[in-house]
């Protein structure tokens, strides 16, 4: 199994994506 790229890919994109979403609730407030 060589995960170690596209792996670490999906890790950040997932990041990304949960980083915009909390921005997203602290800018509601």
């Amino acid at each position: 199994m060589q995960d170690s790229d596209s792996g670490e890919e999906l890790e950040l994109g997932l990041m990304m994506v949960i980083l915009d979403g909390v921005e997203r609730l602290i800018a509601r407030t």
